[in-house]
């Protein structure tokens, strides 16, 4: 959502720009925000080289489901992606 992409604004500003936001609300997938793609989570799943990951939420409950969205598709907190929201 917007207070997100305004958090991830910091680094773009750095030079550091997403090749794509993931989000599970369908009215946001397919459009395009600041150049980059809105993708659905299983986007993910087939990139190789897998892509590196900053997950920018809020709320517990969203840590684990998203972690477990991750796993699943083989990506390893740390190493594939981090929680910096």
């Amino acid at each position: 959502g917007r207070p997100t992409r305004l958090r991830a604004r910091r680094l773009i500003d750095q030079g550091f720009p997403p090749a794509a936001w993931v989000d599970v609300d369908p009215r946001k997938i397919g459009q395009t925000v600041w150049g980059a793609p809105v993708r659905p989570r299983h986007w993910l799943a087939g990139l190789r080289p897998r892509p590196f990951v900053l997950v920018y939420v809020t709320g517990h409950g969203n840590y684990d489901l998203i972690s477990g969205w991750l796993a699943e598709m083989g990506y390893a907190p740390g190493e594939d992606y981090l929680f910096v929201g």
